[in-house]
Formats: C-alpha cells, sequence, structure tokens
C-alpha cells in the first residue's frame, strides 16, 4: 500500500492537472481570438461547455483538497499513516472518476453519478477522521 502523502500529492497532481485544461483551453480561445480575456466570468457555469466543466472539475478538486490535506497530516502527526493510506487510496481514485465525469458531461446520469463518487470521498475522510481519532484520543 502506498503511503498518504503520495495520495496527497497525486491528489494535487490531478488538481493542478484540472487547472491546466482550463487554463489551456482559455487561453487557447483567447489566441485564437474566439473569446475575449474578460470572457470568462468567475461564477459563470454553462455545463455544456467543456472548459467550464472543467473549471468547475477543478474548483470541486479545491473543495476537497484541504480537508484530505489535514487527514494526511494527522496521519503522519499521529503514526497512523500505514492505516490511513487505504482511506487515501480510495479518496483519490473517486476523485479520479469523479473529475473524469464532470469532463466528459453534465447530464442528469452523469450528475448523478459524479454525486455517488463525491459521496464516497466524504464517507472515507469522515471514517478516516474518525478512526484517527479513536487511535489518537488522549484522554
Amino acid at each position: 500500500m502506498t503511503h498518504p502523502l503520495t495520495h496527497l500529492l497525486l491528489f494535487v497532481l490531478w488538481t493542478l492537472l484540472m487547472l491546466g485544461i482550463t487554463l489551456a483551453g482559455r487561453a487557447t480561445l483567447v489566441l485564437l481570438g474566439k473569446a475575449r480575456a474578460n470572457a470568462f466570468p468567475p461564477y459563470s457555469y454553462d455545463p455544456g461547455r467543456f472548459f467550464d466543466r472543467s473549471a468547475r472539475a477543478y474548483q470541486n478538486c479545491l473543495e476537497t483538497l484541504p480537508v484530505l490535506a489535514a487527514l494526511v497530516l494527522a496521519s503522519e502527526i499521529t503514526g497512523f499513516h500505514s492505516e490511513a493510506g487505504v482511506f487515501t487510496l480510495w479518496v483519490l481514485i473517486a476523485r479520479l472518476f469523479q473529475s473524469s465525469i464532470h469532463l466528459v458531461g453534465a447530464g442528469h446520469w452523469l450528475v448523478f453519478i459524479r454525486f455517488h463518487f463525491f459521496l464516497v470521498q466524504v464517507v472515507l475522510m469522515a471514517w478516516l477522521a474518525a478512526a484517527l481519532l479513536a487511535n489518537w484520543w488522549p484522554y
């Protein structure tokens, strides 16, 4: 089993890939004259546009990255990292599937499936937090 820090770094690289896709797409549109540089308002979302979906996939990664980072840090501090690796691996896998589905489209079933991959991440991180607390509880 790989180490939680490895999973965290892979999660960070995946997050940067989502950002890179968004930036490359927007830069290409601007350089080709198909969009103005200010044509990408931060709060607009058209699920029919690939680069809007990639921006949302990036934002979704950012939403859970701090929680995962805190759990990995706690697993390092408490010496629980070998057990935590199982949780963090599956969180990473669920994130990869969630983001990939986000890039594919935004139809009803895609969003339904994507949500379940997000739910898996939340449940696993909550379970890991409880396991860390139970393992470390100093009282």
